[in-house]
């Protein structure tokens, strides 16, 4: 009984004086100084035959910490022994119980720290140890847990001075932050089990570290076409045991999401939509932007990919040029609808077919047809719709205006509102909103009158004659005249261009002469005589102006002056054919070649080479006036009327054309002209008026319209996904995927070109991969770094790209091959993608 209480005695008297010990350390501690210098802890209470560290910490006048600064220790008291010191640390033994005082000196700062050591199996109230958190928890990587042990007596009282010893089986950071505490951590996963003892009581507490997992499908998302306004779902799946809290930005004016902050618990799933929203972006492009998935400090970009449908090909808008009076091909380049770089036609069918009169050169102008006729009844214009064929309008019969005998062959052009017309030396104007005749003129002498072709340029109506005339279009007066006996007059850069005709010494002379409107001075470019042999002679037929060249057709050659050269206007010539009267040749000159025919072939001349960059020859001949819409050539054959050729190869894009729905066709096709979607060609019956044809209007000949569609391609991947416009994406799976080789990127050409509807073929024997699509076709080889695109060499690119075997199959440039195959490609570098469209560019105004 007394040894009890002189044990509680002991313990209540240990209590007073720790607690007076505390309250003299909080004053007892770093001197007033510059310097500063203190222990931690700066008390401390251990068992018999334990170990303590403590530490000193020094810091400077500006309350910096000194990494190493010149520490000497002391001990004060026998309750513990200096086991060892280590710079800044200093290891205790606790040998006996009482209490010792820890000085450490800096310079002339020093630091206190009391000690007290005690009995403990003379204490044995202490019943429980727990742990907060306990048992088992997870935490992520990175991520700081912080742990605490709880010593109790029998009364669960806690124990204030009880010191637990810590000790972890891992390879993560821990470290104590106060009494029983104790701070986790780990750069990686791991299982970490940590235990905490005191005086033959343990815990454990087991440490999961998990890493975060976030996965996004699908990646990219395509949102498809932005016009229908339609909503694509994303999954967003928690691939760790752990709740993941997302934040989501939006960064694009035409979509949005239907949530943009939410929690995704423990191996779970988040469903979200991002739909399209008004204003859509600009037609016929694709657009992509980054949804950011925000998630533990990190980010996932996801991409966002949407394209809008491409606008129709818009119909350049009319305006009057010279082109209107040069019959044929410069006639209808300046006024047919482009199409496009594309070279596919449809089947051709006839759409309808009338017997109509024609006197001269046929006029079209806003999908209408307008006629010249004239014979001994009536001379005019007849107006027909070229969707239908059926008739209009017919004009005011200047019948009665023009003497007994006539000539009924017209030359006629449209200007300002009217159709203009001569005929028998007389000018005509008729109004093209109701046919009614605005004016007309007649020469007072046979010597005054006008015929031949016309142009209208500086606002004025310009005709051949006895000379080069010019006319008020408005009016009909007759403002001037110029030169003598001129012909085919033509403008140009500012200047009227004619042929002047003359007799000399050795029969028909011919000029070529420039009228300069702003000065009205007149200048003679050239000269050649009729009858004279080779390059220097030839009967003129008709003259076309276009792109700075003048073409001069005779019957005997073609000569073409570059009015812009420095060597003046020799001409080149070319006159490897020879034409009869009866034959006449149709010329155009665009992009710096010239196309025309004979009876026997067809030629594509290049005027800066000064060579034949392709001929055609036909067995059936070719006849009458030709007309090039974008990158084709319409032509009539006299036995099997309409044919289609590529202006850049000659090859033959058209199908035979079913005309046994006319009937038994005895006679010869003539012309051939396309404007605003149409093919009108000419057949002339045998015994027929030589001014009565059959026009056949034919169905639209322009390019296959594209079904819009859109190829997406990620690297690494072997899915691709395409989807055409109002249709569901499909997925067509590759058996070799997309690859990046030396920042190129290749894909099998098949997957490139059979989705667009083009063809792929292989030529073991040459290595030789050849791919047709949108009329053109391109014949790629392995390991050449150059291509035939429609026969003209080109190179891949400056990267030295070229086809390649890899993994058994063939691959190719993907971006190259598509843009030369009329493609769009695009690259979304979020998610590494590829986008291919088959959207035409739209045309250059």
């Amino acid at each position: 009984m007394k040894n009890k209480r002189f044990l509680k005695y002991f313990k209540d008297s240990l209590l007073i004086m720790l607690s007076v010990l505390f309250v003299i350390g909080s004053f007892g501690g770093v001197k007033a100084q510059e310097k500063s210098l203190r222990i931690e802890p700066g008390e401390l209470v251990i068992n018999l035959g334990e170990n303590a560290k403590l530490n000193a910490i020094a810091t400077d006048e500006n309350g910096n910490k000194v990494s190493q600064p010149d520490i000497e220790w002391s001990v004060e008291g026998d309750a513990v022994s200096v086991k060892e010191t280590s710079g800044t640390q200093i290891t205790l033994n606790a040998k006996d119980y009482g209490f010792s005082t820890i000085t450490a000196r800096w310079g002339n700062t020093t630091a206190t720290s009391r000690v007290m050591v005690y009995m403990a199996q003379e204490i044995q109230i202490e019943k429980n140890l727990k742990l907060t958190p306990s048992g088992e928890v997870t935490i992520k990587v990175g991520q700081k847990l912080d742990i605490s042990c709880k010593i109790s007596d029998e009364n669960g009282k806690e124990v204030p001075y009880a010191r637990v010893q810590w000790n972890n089986t891992c390879s993560g950071t821990a470290r104590e932050i106060g009494v029983n505490r104790l701070q986790f951590s780990s750069n990686k996963p791991t299982v970490c089990h940590i235990r905490a003892s005191y005086m033959g009581l343990e815990a454990t507490l087991t440490v999961k570290v998990v890493e975060m997992c976030l996965k996004v499908t699908p990646n990219p998302v395509i949102l498809g076409w932005l016009e229908s306004y339609g909503k694509s779902e994303v999954t967003l799946a928690n691939c760790s045991p752990l709740p993941l809290a997302v934040n989501l930005s939006e960064q694009a004016a035409w979509a949005s999401l239907s949530e943009t902050k939410f929690t995704i618990p423990a191996n779970g799933t988040k469903k979200i939509y991002v739909s399209s929203t008004k204003p859509t972006p600009a037609p016929g492009g694709v657009y992509n932007f980054d949804v950011t998935a925000t998630w533990e400090n990190k980010k996932t970009p996801v991409a966002v990919i949407g394209y809008t449908r491409p606008l129709e090909q818009a119909k350049p808008k009319q305006t009057f040029t010279q082109g209107w009076i040069n019959n044929g091909s410069n006639h209808n380049r300046s006024y047919a609808v482009p199409e496009g770089n594309g070279t596919e036609t449809n089947a051709l069918s006839v759409q309808w077919a009338q017997n109509l009169g024609l006197s001269g050169n046929m006029m079209m102008l806003d999908k209408k047809l307008y006629l010249v006729s004239a014979n001994y009844d009536f001379v005019g214009v007849n107006c027909y719709d070229l969707e239908t064929g059926g008739k209009i309008w017919t004009s005011t019969n200047v019948r009665d205006k023009l003497g007994f005998q006539f000539k009924t062959v017209t030359n006629a052009m449209i200007a300002e509102g009217k159709e203009f017309f001569c005929i028998n030396e007389s000018l005509f104007a008729i109004s093209l909103a109701d046919g009614k005749l605005v004016w007309s003129w007649q020469p007072e002498s046979a010597n005054e009158g006008v015929y031949n072709y016309m142009t209208y340029a500086n606002g004025l109506v310009w005709t051949g004659g006895s000379s080069l005339h010019c006319f008020d279009p408005k009016t009909g007066l007759k403002l001037g005249s110029y030169g003598e006996k001129a012909m085919l007059p033509a403008y140009m850069d500012g200047k009227i261009y004619f042929v002047s005709v003359s007799s000399g010494l050795f029969g028909t002379e011919y000029s070529l002469e420039m009228l300069d409107p702003a000065t009205e001075k007149i200048t003679t470019k050239y000269r050649w005589d009729k009858n004279a042999t080779g390059a220097s002679g030839g009967e003129v037929d008709g003259m076309y102006c276009g792109e700075g060249y003048i073409c001069i057709v005779t019957y005997k050659n073609i000569k073409i002056f570059n009015t812009k050269s420095k060597n003046g206007f020799d001409p080149t010539i070319l006159y490897d054919f020879t034409m009869s009267p009866e034959d006449r040749v149709n010329v155009s000159i665009i992009g710096g070649k010239v196309y025309y025919h004979d009876s026997n072939e067809l030629y594509c001349f290049d005027l800066s080479s000064a060579t034949y960059l392709w001929r055609v020859k036909s067995s059936d001949p070719f006849v009458g006036l030709f007309s090039i819409s974008g990158n084709r050539i319409f032509i009539s054959t006299r036995r099997t009327g309409l044919k289609i050729y590529d202006t850049r190869n000659g090859k033959l894009l058209s199908k035979p054309i079913d005309y046994t729905n006319l009937g038994y066709l005895d006679g010869q096709w003539q012309t051939a002209v396309s404007i605003y979607g149409k093919v009108i060609s000419l057949f002339h019956k045998n015994g027929a008026a030589k001014n009565e044809h059959l026009f056949v209007c034919l169905d639209d000949v322009k390019d296959v319209p594209r079904t819009p569609k859109v190829l997406s391609m990620s690297l690494g991947q072997n899915t691709i996904y395409s989807q055409e416009e109002k249709k569901p994406a499909t997925t067509i799976r590759t058996d070799s995927p997309v690859q990046s080789i030396g920042g190129t990127t290749y894909v099998p050409a098949k997957y490139i070109v059979e989705p667009f509807g083009g063809r792929v073929t292989w030529s073991q024997t040459e290595r030789k991969v050849t791919a047709e699509l949108h009329g053109r076709t391109i014949e790629m080889w392995i390991g050449r770094n150059w291509v035939l695109v429609d026969g003209q060499r080109v190179n891949i690119d400056p990267g030295n790209a070229m086809p390649k075997v890899i993994g058994g199959r063939t691959m190719v440039p993907a971006k190259f091959l598509a843009t030369v195959l009329d493609c769009q490609v695009y690259w979304v570098a979020s998610s590494k993608t590829v986008v291919i469209t088959n959207f035409q560019k739209p045309q250059q105004k």
